[in-house]
């Protein structure tokens, strides 16, 4: 079983080509539309998606006056940086995303065809020194940083009671 990566993303397009890659967000193809793979393959679609699988349970909205189309959904492993790059070139799209995935912490966002990902290392009270703000906003990481300090503090106390 993957740990998930949470993905936050924006794409902004023509009306048209917006509505198709909604539909396909819809069911469950959307990685499949951005970078056709064909029939899956872990290694190709690795390769082609940047994670194993096409994501599932999209939650899509699409903002006409702005011709934006919002998405939200998790991926396997990693986010998919490479369909997101392969489907601005198919599709005269361009994408902005952000990315978490706590359980190998780390946060990042894709925008201009460039990947930034930043560490989390909460043992290191200077933690987000690295790490753009707007990241830190997005994904709320002082919450989670302060979340982890309770999680510490409770672990500790539960290794003092035993």
């Amino acid at each position: 079983m993957p740990n998930w990566c949470m993905n936050s993303v924006e794409i902004v397009g023509d009306v048209e080509t917006l509505e198709a890659i909604k539909l396909c967000a819809e069911h469950n193809s959307l990685l499949e539309k951005l970078a056709p793979i064909g029939e899956w393959d872990y290694g190709k679609a690795v390769d082609t998606w940047g994670t194993k699988w096409d994501v599932q349970d999209t939650d899509c909205h699409l903002d006409y006056d702005t011709n934006t189309l919002y998405l939200n959904f998790s991926s396997a492993w990693s986010p998919p940086v490479d369909a997101y790059q392969k489907g601005e070139e198919n599709h005269d799209i361009r994408i902005t995303a952000y990315y978490y995935e706590c359980g190998m912490m780390f946060a990042g966002k894709y925008e201009d065809g460039a990947d930034f990902e930043y560490s989390l290392d909460f043992e290191n009270e200077d933690w987000k020194d690295d790490i753009p703000d707007d990241i830190v906003v997005h994904w709320d990481l002082d919450s989670e940083y302060e979340s982890w300090k309770e999680w510490q503090q409770e672990d500790e106390e539960d290794m003092d009671n035993d």
